[in-house]
């Protein structure tokens, strides 16, 4: 699941250690790879869009989530307040 969450592909990664025994065999060579395992699945292509729209739509809806909670308050300096506090403390505990 980590590599779905940071390189976003479903294949698993194939091992260096496998490679390097199937190659040390007597006349291995290498061949070059063909130019359609150089592109990306179709699955791949489609995670990535899909990803791309979810990070879209987070962030117009916090930023209209910060519209309306300061310019719809009676106190705005609470409000400015709060939104500086939720900006430097979690950077703050991001650097501990």
């Amino acid at each position: 699941m980590s590599r779905l969450h940071k390189d976003q592909v479903f294949a698993q990664k194939e091992q260096k250690e496998h490679e390097k025994n199937k190659s040390e065999g007597a006349g291995a060579q290498e061949h070059p790879k063909a130019d359609k395992e150089d592109q990306p699945r179709l699955g791949t292509v489609l995670l990535k869009w899909f990803c791309l729209l979810v990070a879209l739509g987070l962030s117009i809806s916090t930023l209209f989530g910060l519209w309306m909670g300061l310019t719809q308050l009676r106190r705005r300096r609470t409000g400015w307040w709060l939104l500086a506090v939720g900006i430097i403390l979690p950077a703050a505990l991001t650097f501990l």
